[in-house]
């Protein structure tokens, strides 16, 4: 039931007696205005200002229709705000301009609960809560460092690509709490600000379509509202969560030595190659990049097609590497321009966009001629020679002052742009009748990437331990991404960018594949400078160390499953913020829960040889000898390989896992 009250200095919205909103004088909900915006951007990440900004005073609202489903408020000169029970908990808000007033601004403020955590709006790599905190809705390059740091410092001095704890390749307008959820549909820049006490003040710079507000019970109850509203990933092919995908480049001799190295020292564990340099390598001032030109490079792979049947043969898969985007010193691109299929500048000509040493064009995914063109390549040059997924890269460098083929905004086609990178390559599987044989992952997102994206993953952290850019960062983007409906991620195991004095060292390896074990998808890479870092299949006393953890990740697959089917059912993801299941706790970001019976405390810091990990009010016992926890802070040996976990007592899981480890404890038994 919706409810407008009467108060002494204004009125209030209530839905089922839960206040939504309210308006008081010096507090209007609703504010229209107008502003000037700049977008700057430097390799992907942005710079956004805004300038001469003037709200308009508004009158107070005429209550024109009310009743118990629907409210209609009347801001004389200006235009309507109705707001409409969809369903028992369910309100939609919905605003039509009625203004001759160049309104471009738009901000709406919800009550809260001051005591709640806020979780969402993307992917979030520095924050868990996001109480006290104003967030951008922008998709974007992540930046180098990200947090204060001198990565970040040295990155904006030299190409101002150093990022901020706020970017994020996937953003979304939307967040849920433990009594509500949020969503708008809007394509706009949009900044979330939870810094007042029990407010949460939204501003869009548009009208957005509609704002839904779904009141809840639990956080469990907000997450599987907000993924049944947003829509849910398709359940993968099986062979996906099975053993790792081991990263390689440098030509077909070269993968073939990597692979020989697993084979010898940890057979059995490599069920795919995941081969980004497939289109041919180029080296540039930031390492080892590609040719982007989107069929392989005869050269460095000769005969490939016949490659991966090889492969194939031998039960393991080949994966590859697209983007939106076209070399312009390569023939792909020439066929591109010849037909006007890509982005144009102000002048009518192929928008040229800097991509470290060279200019790349962007495909026009809002013409449909060119969405069917470059599906016409994944199906004939991706799929037409066996590879059976690929990394679907960027999408986020959209520039706001282009030229489109549907004349849209591209202010607002910007965040709308990732999804329609996830489109093309879902219709591209699909029309090729691939559904159960391939899949893709991509780095950005927005609303409306559930439903279409097939898994996502973390990006380009740096090779460090970094709270905010290297391995520390991808445990809170995991449990903000799930939080906000997509289970399906991963991370680059080992991270991806060198710079400078920055290298990976084999800790750190070991390390962050030790935290991809509790995830549905082991892949490694290479990162930008191989030559800098330590490899996985370096050495035999390395390899045999990840070879006990693809055993390990192997072993939870059947669990894995039950997970998919739960988020099918109910849109829980898979990695879960402590106090989804453990209201009391605080939010987390050092350890998390893997579905409802396993406890991950990863170790994130250079050098630890012990975690300090919260038990909850609960049966857990650690996975190597069984002992029993009782509620609060202890710490615990993680000695390097070993990653420290603990199984809720009695669980299936937990029976699978001790026979594993009895198996595997018995197997390097000398005796």
């Amino acid at each position: 039931m919706l409810e407008i009250r009467k108060t002494t200095l204004g009125y209030a919205l209530f839905l089922q007696n839960t206040c939504l909103l309210s308006d008081t004088v010096g507090k209007p909900m609703l504010k229209l205005g107008t502003a000037k915006g700049s977008f700057s951007s430097s390799h992907g990440s942005y710079r956004i200002e805004e300038s001469d900004l003037l709200w308009y005073p508004l009158p107070q609202p005429i209550l024109h229709t009310v009743d118990t489903r629907l409210i209609t408020l009347v801001y004389e000169g200006y235009g309507t705000l109705r707001i409409a029970l969809h369903a028992e908990n369910t309100v939609q808000f919905s605003f039509s301009l009625e203004t001759d007033k160049p309104i471009n601004r738009f901000q709406i403020a919800f009550a809260l609960d001051e005591t709640e955590p806020i979780y969402g709006c993307g992917e979030q790599y520095s924050f868990v809560d996001l109480r006290t905190l104003a967030i951008p809705i922008w998709v974007q390059e992540q930046g180098l460092g990200r947090g204060p740091n001198l990565v970040k410092l040295c990155c904006d001095i030299a190409a101002g690509a150093g990022g901020s704890r706020y970017s994020t390749y996937f953003s979304m307008p939307a967040f849920v709490t433990k009594s509500r959820v949020l969503a708008a549909t809007s394509y706009s820049y949009a900044r979330f600000d939870f810094r007042q006490k029990g407010v949460g003040i939204l501003q869009f710079w548009q009208i957005p379509q509609t704002l839904s507000l779904t009141r809840t019970s639990s956080l469990a109850e907000s997450v599987g509202a907000l993924s049944q509203g947003l829509g849910r990933q398709r359940r993968l092919p099986s062979w996906v969560g099975e053993g790792m995908s081991l990263g390689v480049q440098g030509g077909r001799e070269a993968v073939m030595a990597k692979l020989a190295a697993f084979d010898t020292h940890a057979p059995g564990s490599i069920t795919s190659l995941w081969i980004q340099d497939w289109v041919g390598k180029r080296v540039t001032s930031f390492g080892s990049q590609l040719l982007w030109n989107w069929q392989y490079h005869k050269e460095a792979y000769p005969a490939f097609p016949q490659f991966i049947r090889d492969m194939n043969k031998r039960g393991i898969r080949v994966l590859g590497y697209i983007n939106p985007y076209l070399a312009m010193d390569c023939p792909m691109y020439q066929e591109a321009s010849r037909h006007g299929y890509c982005v144009k500048n102000q002048e009518g000509e192929d928008y040229a966009v800097r991509i470290t040493t060279f200019d790349v064009a962007i495909i026009d995914l809002t013409n449909s001629e060119a969405r069917t063109w470059i599906k016409s390549i994944i199906k004939e040059h991706m799929i037409g020679i066996g590879l059976s997924g690929w990394m679907a890269d960027f999408a986020e460098f959209l520039p706001t002052d282009c030229i489109l083929s549907d004349a849209s905004d591209p202010e607002i086609t910007h965040n709308l742009y990732p999804v329609l990178w996830a489109q093309v390559n879902r219709e591209a599987i699909e029309e090729a009748g691939k559904r159960e044989e391939c899949f893709f992952f991509s780095r950005s997102g927005y609303s409306g990437s559930a439903s279409i994206m097939d898994m996502s993953w973390a990006g380009d952290q740096m090779v460090n331990w970094d709270r905010d850019d290297g391995l520390a960062s991808v445990v809170p983007a995991a449990i903000s991404l799930g939080l906000c409906g997509i289970p399906y991620w991963h991370s680059d195991m080992g991270g991806y960018t060198t710079l400078g004095w920055v290298k990976r060292s084999r800790d750190l390896a070991i390390r962050w594949a030790e935290l991809a074990v509790f995830s549905p998808f082991m892949r490694s890479h290479e990162g930008n400078k191989p030559e800098r870092n330590v490899q996985y299949y370096e050495d035999e006393a390395l390899i045999k160390i990840i070879g006990f953890l693809v055993r390990l990740h192997n072993a939870l697959h059947p669990y894995l499953i039950t997970l998919e089917a739960e988020y099918q059912k109910t849109g829980l993801p898979f990695i879960r913020v402590m106090n989804l299941a453990y209201p009391e706790v605080k939010p987390m970001r050092t350890q998390f829960l893997y579905g409802p019976d396993v406890l991950v405390a990863p170790v994130l810091k250079r050098g630890a040889t012990k975690v300090k990990v919260y038990i909850p009010d609960d049966s857990f016992t650690s996975a190597y000898d069984n002992k029993a926890f009782v509620k609060g802070w202890h710490t615990v040996p993680a000695p390097l390989g070993k990653p420290v976990f603990f199984m809720k007592k009695g669980s299936l899981v937990s029976r699978q896992l001790e026979a594993f480890l009895e198996k595997e404890a018995c197997s390097t038994d000398p005796r």
